[in-house]
């Protein structure tokens, strides 16, 4: 009975333990997202993808193959071709994809690339918002804490500011990885547009 009960205890969310301080907390995430981004760096893995080209009536015409390898730098996924349609890259073509990877990577490592657009950089855009810590809910059998965002009054210097200030939403973040685990936005204004995450 007492393994059970220790056992139950381990997963549900601890009531007791003070929240913390919601922008304090959400702003610290990026750090700990940089840190993810730079042991992903240690990881190769292989990716094929096929092309079929159809006619009028469905059938397949043509199929084009093409087989990347993808390593990382700084979080930021580079993908070198290896094999075009079912034949390695040779020669004049393997030299120029070569290069190509080359100087994408230097560009990475130096911060000329990055995966963040100027004036959207994700640090710039939680300011924009206040965050307050509400709870603990259990979310996939782990405990996660809950914030609750809204836009902070006030013109921001941020590409599509406009659009940011309309928007508030509810946080989980996985209390043990420091990870989001779920985000719901909504629309705060009844205006209708498009919206794109990642």
């Amino acid at each position: 009975m007492g393994l059970v009960a220790a056992l139950l205890l381990g997963v549900s969310c601890s009531p007791g333990v003070p929240l913390p301080e919601g922008n304090a907390f959400v702003r610290s995430l990026v750090g700990t997202q940089r840190q993810r981004e730079e042991a992903l760096s240690l990881y190769t893995y292989d990716v094929t993808e096929a092309r079929e080209r159809l006619d009028r009536e469905g059938r397949a015409r043509r199929r084009e193959t093409r087989s990347f390898e993808v390593f990382h730098v700084k979080g930021r996924p580079v993908r070198r071709l290896v094999v075009k349609d079912g034949r390695p890259l040779e020669g004049k073509e393997r030299e120029k994809e070569e290069r190509r990877v080359r100087a994408l990577a230097e560009a990475l490592r130096d911060g000329r690339a990055v995966s963040e657009q100027p004036g959207v950089r994700l640090s710039r855009i939680l300011e924009r918002y206040d965050f307050s810590a509400t709870g603990r809910e259990e979310v996939d059998g782990r405990c996660a804490l809950v914030f609750d965002f809204a836009a902070r009054p006030g013109d921001f210097d941020l590409e599509r500011d406009g659009l940011l200030r309309r928007l508030a939403g509810r946080l989980w973040v996985d209390e043990e990885d420091r990870a989001v685990a779920r985000v719901h936005v909504r629309n705060t204004s009844g205006l209708r547009f498009a919206l794109g995450i990642g």
